[in-house]
C-alpha cells in the first residue's frame, strides 16, 4: 500500500522483465490499527474510532494501477475467479508483460483490524 508499485511495474514493462504480483486486498494496514490501539488505548484514534491510514475502504484499484503502467491488471472478487485470473495473468507474463491480480478478500470485521479476535456464537 505505502510502497507504490507503479515504478516497479513501469520499469519491468520498459525493460521487458515481466513478473506476476498477487495482491491480497484486505482493506487494512494492521500497523496503523493494531499497534495504535495497543499503544494508545485511550488516544483520540481509539476513542473516536478514526484509524485514518490504517483502514482503506474503498481500497486503491491495484489492477488499474497496473494498467496505468501499461501492464496487465485484473481484480477478482470470488474464490472461483482466482485460478482463471492467475492463468490469464501468467499468459501475459509469458508474453513479456508484467501482471497484477488483485484478490478482494471479504471485508474484515473491525475487531480483527484492531487486533482482536472474532468469536463465533457457541
Amino acid at each position: 500500500m505505502f510502497g507504490s508499485p507503479l515504478v516497479a511495474l513501469w520499469a519491468a514493462q520498459h525493460n521487458k522483465a515481466p513478473f506476476l504480483t498477487v495482491v491480497m486486498v484486505n482493506r487494512s494496514y494492521s500497523t496503523g490499527t493494531q499497534v495504535l490501539a495497543r499503544q494508545y488505548p485511550n488516544g483520540a484514534a481509539v476513542t473516536m474510532g478514526d484509524y485514518s491510514g490504517g483502514l482503506f475502504d474503498p481500497p486503491p484499484d491495484f489492477a488499474k494501477l497496473a494498467e496505468a503502467a501499461n501492464c496487465c491488471g485484473e481484480t477478482v472478487r470470488e474464490p472461483e475467479e482466482v485460478g482463471p485470473a492467475l492463468r490469464r495473468a501468467m499468459e501475459h507474463v509469458h508474453n513479456g508483460m508484467p501482471a497484477v491480480v488483485a484478490v478482494m478478500l471479504p471485508t474484515i470485521p473491525e475487531e480483527m483490524a484492531m487486533g482482536g479476535e472474532v468469536r463465533g456464537e457457541g
